[in-house]
């Protein structure tokens, strides 16, 4: 898992990034907003509270952004998937199982499910490229995935709530 003092340490740095280059206007606490959660996956609300502070916003204002976008969660996913997108997965089908995940999910790459059980990811290489295509599902490892898996998996991780 992720060192929470190394979390922390990045969070800092983009809102201080964004503090220092920052005009107030949406696009650009949009954009900072979503650095966030690209590092811990949601934008906690101390986070949201500590970006208005230095942002020199009202927290309210942070808060109607998130809502108004419907990729900006203020909660974590249950799940957090990750599929392989290198060029061996891709030969091999990562293109059919992100499809189907994304079907299956309703969602788009980046986002999370309505219910809040998972969000999706890829990434370019896990360097595991002899059991393609590969995925994570909360961290844990998932080799030769084919279409069927991968729906097999969200059913599966769908029951256990």
């Amino acid at each position: 898992m992720k060192n929470e003092i190394d979390l922390f340490g990045q969070i800092e740095q983009v809102i201080q990034y964004y503090a220092q280059n920052n005009n107030n206007d949406q696009e650009t606490i949009v954009s900072c907003l979503r650095e966030i959660q690209d590092i811990l996956g949601y934008i906690p609300k101390d986070t949201q509270g500590l970006m208005a502070q230095r942002l020199n916003v009202k927290p309210v204002m942070i808060s109607t952004l998130i809502k108004r976008y419907p990729s900006l969660k203020e909660q974590p996913a249950k799940h957090d998937m990750v599929i392989c997108c290198g060029p061996r997965c891709q030969a091999r089908g990562a293109n059919d199982v992100l499809q189907t995940a994304e079907n299956t999910l309703n969602i788009k790459v980046g986002h999370t499910s309505n219910d809040g059980l998972f969000s999706l990811r890829t990434q370019n290489c896990m360097h595991r490229c002899k059991t393609a295509v590969n995925i994570t599902i909360d961290q844990q490892k998932h080799d030769n995935v084919t279409t069927e898996a991968i729906k097999k998996m969200i059913r599966d991780h769908g029951k256990n709530r």
